[in-house]
This record gives structure tokens, C-alpha cells and sequence, in this order.
């Protein structure tokens, strides 16, 4: 009987442990790294999600994250229409998944950054960013501009993988009414036919998937169905503070086939 209880107690201790080392693991976008083992990982992550897409392994749902599940009736408009998802959209959709709930980034740029190392720099290169940074620091604002600059910016027809941009998210903007500054960044990881775009982005200390849609810019949601996430904490829960009332463009990016 002693046998067996030191086996448990040891048990108890290494799943503590083992907790314990992965809940320091987080990435963060200003610790540096070695480029080899980032390299190898980043090809490895590559090549494990494209492999998993090929062979139809990867399911693909309106939302990445299961309580944020929409309702059934609602399709994604790719599955209205018939279409496929290409071999890279479902290769980023599954990078993605396995980085919602969890801190990984550290703030939405960096969920973003995270990402744009690991899918072979598809949304932008560090060096050719830092060229657009304002005054103000912020790296979300920098990529806005970026694609400003390649008239890559839209304001209709989202594809999955495109950039989501957000304006006067922050403590410090979200009253300013003279200007729209770019303040929060986000990836589109679904379209539906009604317009309900889904998004995920780094908030409230960690990655989740959340909605707009442009065609009920003020309505929170529809029966059981979220149409707009608040992006902004508000007092009285505005509709100023929704998704759609926050919205600055897509960010077109050249990640499908």
C-alpha cells in the first residue's frame, strides 16, 4: 500500500511539473531565437500541415474555436458556393488552431508575427516593415500601412488568410474622435454568405475567434447567432464598440493557391 501511494504521489508530481514548464513556454515576439532551429521548425510546421491538408485530415468549420461555434444553418461561403478550400488556406487554418486559447504572441501583433514566421513570411517581411512605423510604435499600424502603400488594402470581398485591421482599440484612442489610428490586427479564418466574418486575433491575454459583419454593422448578435464581437471594452456595451464600427480593411494577402 506504501508502494502504490509513492507511485501516485510521484505521478501527482510530474504532471505538475510538466504543467507547470508549459505554461512558461509561450512565444513572445521580442525574445530572440535561434534562426536554424526556426528555420527547421518552421519547415517541419510546414510541411506536417500541408501533408495533413492533402490527404483531407484537417476539418475546416466556420469557427476555430467549438463555443464559438455559430449556428448550423449558417454556411460558410465557401461551402455554399461549392468551393473548396485550397491546400494552404487549410494549412493556416490548422497552424492557427492550435494556437487558439492560448498566450502565444503576446499581444495581436504578435499572434500575427507568430504566424507570418511560421507560414513561410506570406504576410510580410520584418525588414521591409520596419520602413512604416509612425512615431507611435505601434507594428498593427505598421502592417496597415505597408499594405496601404501596395494598394492591398479592401473593404469588401474578405478571403480567408486576408489581415483584419481595427482602429482606436486602446486604452489610450478608443475616445479620439479626430483620428482613426490602427491599434488591433487580426487574420480571417472564415466568410459566411451572410457577411459574418470570422477572425482570429490576440485579446484579453489570449488567442480566440471572433466576428463582423458589415451588413448589421450595429447589431451584437441575431437570435443565438454573433454577428459583431466587441473589440473595444465600453462602458453601456455601445454599439460603437463592435467589430463593425471599429473596422479600418482587409489586408489582401497572396496565401492561396
Amino acid at each position: 500500500m506504501f508502494i502504490k501511494s509513492k507511485i501516485k504521489t510521484n505521478q501527482i508530481c510530474a504532471l505538475f511539473l510538466a504543467t507547470f514548464i508549459s505554461g512558461c513556454a509561450n512565444v513572445s515576439p521580442s525574445a530572440p531565437k535561434n534562426e536554424a532551429s526556426v528555420a527547421t521548425q518552421t519547415k517541419q510546421s510546414q510541411t506536417q500541415a500541408v501533408m495533413a491538408a492533402e490527404k483531407g485530415q484537417i476539418q475546416v468549420a466556420t469557427s476555430l474555436e467549438k463555443d464559438k461555434t455559430q449556428n448550423s444553418g449558417s454556411e460558410t461561403t465557401q461551402s455554399k458556393v461549392g468551393d473548396r478550400f485550397g491546400v494552404k488556406e487549410k494549412a493556416l487554418l490548422d497552424l492557427m488552431q492550435k494556437y487558439v486559447g492560448k498566450r502565444d504572441g503576446g499581444d495581436c501583433s504578435g499572434f500575427v508575427t507568430l504566424i507570418n514566421k511560421k507560414f513561410n513570411r506570406d504576410f510580410f517581411d520584418e525588414k521591409e516593415l520596419d520602413k512604416f512605423y509612425t512615431k507611435r510604435g505601434l507594428k498593427s499600424e505598421a502592417m496597415f500601412k505597408l499594405y496601404e502603400s501596395k494598394n492591398l488594402i479592401a473593404f469588401d470581398d474578405p478571403q480567408v488568410g486576408d489581415l483584419i485591421f481595427f482602429n482606436n482599440t486602446t486604452r489610450g484612442t478608443k475616445n479620439n474622435k479626430k483620428a482613426k489610428i490602427v491599434t488591433h490586427v487580426g487574420i480571417v479564418s472564415s466568410v459566411e454568405k451572410d457577411g459574418t466574418v470570422a477572425f482570429t486575433h490576440h485579446t484579453k491575454g489570449k488567442n480566440m475567434v471572433d466576428f463582423m459583419n458589415l451588413n448589421d454593422k450595429n447589431t451584437r448578435k441575431k437570435g443565438k447567432k454573433e454577428l459583431n464581437s466587441y473589440v473595444v471594452s465600453c462602458k453601456n456595451k455601445s454599439t460603437s464598440c463592435l467589430a463593425s464600427n471599429r473596422f479600418s480593411g482587409f489586408g489582401k494577402v497572396g496565401v492561396r493557391n
